[in-house]
């Protein structure tokens, strides 16, 4: 026998007896509250995930942003003040958080630089205009740093309310920039330089020479070495060349097997000035010997050595040729081009003095010149170094007058 019912469920019955649709819509109500509710929580959670994806993309962003050492800012045109985050106010000194007066960024801006910055943004308020500014300029701190900056004009209507923008640190870009000027410019003052001294010594070199076929040679031998010289040169920007390194790019004998003529000196660095006026002496020097010294017989050999002299701003190079087995030596009647060369234009080029002795067994010739850049126009007197004039005229001038 089944017990009496719960008496809740006979109330139940008794109210779907009494009241048959009051309960269904109160289901329907409690069914549709669940459904709202599980909606709710799907919303909820769609909403969480979103903002989640944005703090994520706002990290990103940020980090980006710090990455590029980019700076934010927005002014309030109708108030005149800027808020700004952490990176700008770190690039103009600023310490406060708060929004800063419009005029407090003007003075961080460099007094030669303002005018540029007011005209671009004086175009960008201006409602006919796309709203947008770019600029660069210095800051008027002791750094000079430059910032370059791009930002937009909002409008209301056709007046401009907010102006807004970014910018970021150039200073390497324009120091990169004006070193690269500089290049070209030494480049382009060079160029012309050795298209002069090219002309110079074509000039020289043919209106000196009885034989064409044997000036042409000779110009080409010339031109072959203040080649390999640019060559050293480039290879360390211009600034220095190993002395070893133009000897050897010089003097073909040099790789020989045997060598014919055998190198004894330290490593020395030489200016770019020193070592054009190197390769050109020893250029020369090889050539006579090919042609009528040591070089011109079978068991003629040349010794090329030199050594450093002196010291500080005295400090010398000496350079000494010394031919040996060759054809007896005799001294020449005139002084042609290429010992002028020698004597005088190169040895007067490289900052100093240069001799000869042409001694019965072999040529012998020195070069002696300040190792020193600063010393490239100073010679040497009784009483230590003394300007002499003549080594600040162009080495093309000199070429040219032979």
């Amino acid at each position: 026998m089944i017990g009496a019912a719960h008496p809740l469920v006979v109330r139940l019955i008794t109210l779907w007896e009494t009241y048959p649709l009051v309960l269904v819509l109160a289901a329907g109500v409690v069914v549709l509250l669940a459904s709202a509710l599980a909606a709710l929580f799907v919303v909820v959670r769609q909403r969480n995930a979103a903002l989640r994806r944005l703090d994520e993309r706002a990290s990103e962003l940020q980090a980006a942003k710090d990455a590029a050492e980019i700076g934010l800012f927005t002014q309030t045109l109708a108030d005149g003040m800027v808020r700004c985050d952490a990176r700008f106010r770190t690039l103009f000194g600023i310490d406060e958080e708060a929004p800063v007066p419009v005029d407090t960024i003007w003075a961080a801006i460099h007094p030669d630089d303002v005018g540029a910055v007011r005209a671009a943004i004086d175009d960008a308020l201006d409602p006919d205009g796309d709203g947008c500014f770019d600029t660069e300029f210095r800051l008027a701190d002791a750094s000079a740093r430059w910032l370059y900056s791009r930002g937009r004009v909002m409008f209301a209507g056709r007046a401009p309310s907010i102006l807004t923008g970014a910018l970021y640190e150039v200073t390497d870009r324009r120091e990169a920039e004006e070193t690269r000027n500089l290049l070209i410019a030494e480049l382009n003052h060079r160029v012309k330089n050795t298209l002069t001294v090219v002309q110079s010594l074509a000039r020289q070199t043919f209106r000196t020479s009885a034989n064409p076929e044997r000036a042409v040679e000779t110009f080409r031998d010339r031109l072959h070495a203040l080649a390999a010289a640019h060559d050293i040169l480039a290879q360390s920007s211009w600034e220095a060349a190993d002395l070893s390194d133009v000897a050897r790019r010089t003097i073909p004998s040099v790789q020989a097997d045997p060598p014919r003529v055998t190198l004894d000196g330290p490593e020395l660095r030489l200016s770019p000035r020193m070592a054009l006026a190197v390769a050109m002496v020893l250029n020369e020097l090889y050539r006579n010997a090919v042609r009528h010294g040591a070089l011109s017989v079978p068991d003629g050999n040349v010794e090329l050595s030199w050594r450093c002299t002196g010291e500080g701003r005295r400090l010398m190079l000496e350079l000494d040729w010394r031919e040996r087995g060759g054809p007896p030596v005799v001294a020449p009647e005139r002084m042609g081009f290429g010992l002028s060369l020698l004597r005088d234009i190169l040895p007067v080029d490289a900052g100093g003095t240069a001799g000869f002795d042409f001694a019965a067994d072999g040529l012998f010739y020195r070069l002696r010149a300040p190792l020193v850049e600063e010393l490239s126009v100073v010679g040497t007197g009784t009483e230590g170094p003394v300007f002499r004039p003549e080594l600040a005229m162009p080495f093309e001038q000199r070429v040219m007058r032979g």
